[in-house]
């Protein structure tokens, strides 16, 4: 529920499901169409820096960048960044984990100094460590 919200708050329209029941697929904005494999990734923490922004998210154990994508999701101001996780994380973990990611503020599609909005939801950390 809390995701059709905030893609509602986006202007993204979901594109009804073909006839073979493949799930609906999430267009944003007339911006980005996006897979039907990609979702909305809640994220633990961002902390924004001179030279990356730092985002974590959920982990297995074998997260890594690439199995993102960001995407401008609104050209603002401020502009709008949607990460999306385009392959899941397979690997088997014991017990809850995380990641942190770096991204450059020109993959993010955003000036350094300029301020920006992450459209992904923010979660609070509830493993294991900080």
């Amino acid at each position: 529920m809390r995701q059709k919200l905030i893609l509602a708050l986006l202007g993204v329209e979901l594109v009804g499901a073909c006839a073979s029941g493949a799930a609906a697929q999430p267009k944003l904005g007339g911006m980005v169409e996006l897979p039907a494999r990609d979702k909305l990734e809640a994220v633990y923490a961002v902390q924004a820096g001179k030279q990356t922004v730092r985002v974590r998210v959920s982990s297995n154990g074998c997260t890594k960048k690439d199995d993102f994508l960001a995407r401008l999701a609104e050209s603002g101001p401020p502009p709008v960044i949607l990460l999306i996780r385009r392959k899941p994380d397979q690997c088997r973990s014991f017990a809850m984990g995380s990641a942190w990611l770096d991204f450059s503020y020109a993959e993010l599609g955003v000036e350094r100094a300029r301020s920006f909005s992450l459209a992904n939801p923010l979660t609070a950390w509830t493993g294991p460590g900080d």
